[in-house]
């Protein structure tokens, strides 16, 4: 007897070291096999076959003992029939094949190259009259957070208006940040400016910086349509943290906390609590010694990685691309041009051809826009190495591409 075996199109499939994954990227459900050289030779027939194959009797018998074809249709992955009964089925056509080289052609088609950016940071200056940001003065190169320099530095509006002239097509994310912003002396000038373009637009404050009359004043220029994001770290200070209290409880105002441990966790949750913080998230820190906070609130799990539900879009670009990274960029005060402050300049605003630029990043594969999981140890050699989260700034600082408890 022959079997005549289909996986749907939408299905996701990886094998590596006889380790063999189906993903249902419409539902969400998954079949891992571990260590099964059967199925991890008919997965890459399959994959070499269109998702198609037929099967003889010994091969069916082995399938049968793995429980399989049921494993197959509860799931929905796909299914199989007796192979005579083969020209009864209806005519099918596959879904768009997106494992080819034309997702990666077309976003580096020169007309299309603007439209790659999705965000995109200023650092308006680089100082604060506040001494308070030296605790963590080396946050910003794990997510977006204030940098503090002896030499200081602003940037040039024009330089400002310039990208946004050429991205005024683009519906893009725009971060603000210093030093302290508010302190910026061509700050009300770009908040005019920002407030007349399309962009998606955030503003970030330390909440230890200073935030006097005048400063309230600065802020209540800024559009209602932006966003707010008020940055707190521990030690906690309580004083200085309701001088904001009138600030955060507006529409639009997030704050984001900075921890580094459990206990610290716990006093947010009071904080959120007290003051009736309705829009919050944590942010955590690492400072070279708990990586075991780190293990337990940043790294994932098996389960943590099916639980999260990818299109086959999502895989598609995730394989081509790092989504952590790709289509975002950082100006600093000076204008220096960063992917992340963990890697060199890649240029200057000063003297800044967006659109080559743009290319460059595209066209190596070297480049933190391209690297990804399924290029670099040990994830490579990882049947969730699509599926997991993407390489971010925590892997960068911590030295680490993997971090997860998957053996």
């Amino acid at each position: 007897m022959t079997k005549f075996i289909t996986i749907f199109p939408f299905i996701h499939i990886n094998t590596k070291n006889n380790n063999t994954l189906f993903y249902n990227t419409l539902s969400g459900n998954s079949i891992v096999f571990r260590e099964n050289e059967s199925i991890f030779l008919l997965a890459k027939r399959l994959e070499e076959n269109n998702f198609a194959c037929t099967i003889e009797e010994d091969q069916i018998s082995i399938l049968e003992q793995n429980n399989f074809f049921n494993l197959l249709l509860e799931n929905n992955i796909g299914y199989s029939i007796d192979a005579e009964k083969l020209q009864s089925l209806p005519f099918t056509v596959q879904c768009i094949d997106f494992r080819d080289n034309q997702l990666e052609k077309n976003i580096k088609k020169h007309e299309y190259l603007l439209e790659n950016i999705r965000e995109i940071t200023f650092y308006l200056n680089n100082f604060t009259t506040a001494k308070s940001h030296s605790k963590l003065h080396k946050a910003h190169h794990q997510f977006l957070f204030p940098v503090c320099e002896e030499q200081a530095e602003e940037i040039k509006i024009t330089n400002i208006q310039s990208i946004l002239k050429e991205t005024e097509n683009n519906s893009i994310n725009i971060n603000i940040i210093g030093g302290n912003i508010l302190e910026s002396s061509n700050y009300q000038d770009i908040v005019s400016e920002l407030n007349n373009c399309s962009h998606n637009v955030f503003y970030y404050f330390h909440y230890l910086d200073l935030i006097n009359q005048e400063y309230k004043n600065l802020l209540s220029a800024i559009s209602e349509k932006t966003t707010k994001v008020i940055l707190v770290v521990f030690p906690f200070v309580r004083g200085k943290f309701m001088k904001w209290d009138e600030i955060i409880k507006r529409d639009g105002v997030k704050v984001e906390f900075v921890v580094e441990n459990e206990e610290q966790i716990t006093e947010a949750e009071q904080i959120i609590s007290e003051f009736e913080i309705k829009d919050y998230l944590f942010r955590p820190y690492y400072n070279g010694i708990n990586i075991d906070f780190f293990k337990e609130n940043v790294f994932v799990n098996e389960v943590d990685i099916l639980e999260v539900k990818e299109s086959l879009f999502d895989l598609a670009t995730k394989k081509i691309s790092n989504p952590s990274f790709f289509g975002k960029l950082i100006i600093n005060a000076d204008g220096n041009i960063f992917t992340s402050f963990n890697f060199p300049s890649i240029g200057n605003i000063n003297n800044l051809n967006l659109k080559n630029l743009i290319f460059n990043l595209l066209e190596d594969e070297n480049s933190v826009w391209r690297v990804n999981k399924t290029v670099v140890e040990p994830c490579k050699n990882c049947i969730f190495n699509i599926l997991c989260p993407p390489i971010s700034n925590y892997e960068l600082v911590l030295d680490q591409n993997n971090l997860c408890t998957v053996k």
